[in-house]
């Protein structure tokens, strides 16, 4: 399978999952006549992204006029997506677009491979942030703490 760096189309699962549905409305596409893939990708993801996605079809050498190459490598792009590993944050706020940035940016540096963000918003845990992956579980809440220095840690 080919390795894509996919971290310039999406942060956050929400963002993961309509990517990979706009690739397969385009792969849908590609065999019908009078198929243009720098319309169609301008359609489904604008200007910047369609730019960014021709960049990555060259750099991995796709005949993008070949619609069975072209289809093939879009199947991949959706089946990278679906195997991404997803950390899931819960934090007392909603996050901004930067934030999220800077996060998936840490994440990319400090983990092997990407993944996608999914984030809850529970605005009891007042600040901090609870961290789930891979089934393990990390509080770092300061509602917690909280709790625990009002109630020992039994509670």
């Amino acid at each position: 399978m080919v390795k894509n760096d996919l971290s310039k189309f999406f942060i956050t699962k929400t963002e993961a999952t309509e990517f990979a549905s706009g690739l397969s409305q385009i792969s849908q596409l590609v065999y019908q006549t009078g198929f243009n893939l720098e319309q169609a990708l301008t359609y489904q993801f604008g200007i910047e992204k369609k730019d960014l996605l021709i960049q990555l079809i060259k750099e991995h050498e796709i005949d993008w006029q070949n619609n069975a190459e072209l289809s093939k490598y879009l199947a991949q792009m959706q089946e990278s997506i679906v195997k991404m590993q997803t950390i899931t944050l819960t934090l007392a706020f909603v996050p901004r677009e930067d934030t999220l940035t800077k996060i998936s940016d840490w994440l990319s540096l400090n983990t092997n491979g990407q993944m996608t963000i999914e984030v809850g918003v529970d605005r009891q845990i007042i600040g901090g942030a609870m961290i789930n992956f891979k089934g393990k579980y990390c509080d770092g809440s300061i509602g917690s703490k909280f709790v625990e220095a009002a109630y020992g840690s039994n509670v």
